[in-house]
């Protein structure tokens, strides 16, 4: 039997690589002593729908991959695109807001500290946005030090108290559990 070119064998057992329809590969095994059994071709069989559903994974696994950087790449343009013109509107509404330019009545300085106050809550989420976005890329930079849970009692942290007496709880106290900070 010629099944590879240049070579020859006894005995071949061929399952083709089906998924969904296609197909994408054939496991071939060569020369089995004494030949191959139902047993074998059952085996065979099973290993190769196995392996098919690995190689599908894989296929899936990278475009998943694909598609979650062409995502990430897509949040950084729009985010960025979007925060360019923001920074402008933010300039435009500082300086109308300024008294030494513009006599704006009550009325027109509530609305531009209002419009002021949602452009920059606006630049907040953007560079929330692009932040993110560095953090699943892994390219946003970050320093990790160990802080004692008594700075976070300073910053107003929530006291866990005990039900029963209404005093601080020893094993849930912040004081007791270490944090980490990210800056």
């Amino acid at each position: 039997m010629r099944a590879v070119p240049g070579e020859s064998f006894e005995s071949v057992l061929a399952v083709p690589m089906m998924s969904d329809g296609e197909l994408i590969g054939v496991l071939a095994t060569f020369d089995k002593a004494g030949g191959f059994t139902e047993e074998d071709e059952a085996f065979i069989t099973l290993f190769a729908q196995q392996t098919t559903i690995s190689v599908r994974n894989s296929r899936l696994y990278e475009h998943a991959k694909s598609l979650d950087r062409l995502k990430s790449e897509f949040v950084a343009v729009v985010s960025h695109e979007i925060r360019t013109p923001l920074t402008s509107v933010k300039g435009a509404l500082e300086l109308l807001s300024d008294d030494r330019y513009f006599q704006n009545t009550e009325q027109q300085a509530k609305l531009l500290t209002i419009a002021h106050a949602n452009a920059e809550r606006l630049l907040v989420l953007i560079n929330d946005i692009l932040d993110f976005s560095k953090l699943e890329a892994d390219s946003l930079p970050m320093n990790l030090e160990r802080q004692r849970a008594r700075a976070a009692d300073r910053a107003g942290a929530p006291q866990h108290e005990d039900a029963d007496r209404g005093a601080p709880h020893p094993s849930r106290s912040p004081r007791s559990c270490p944090i980490c900070r990210i800056s």
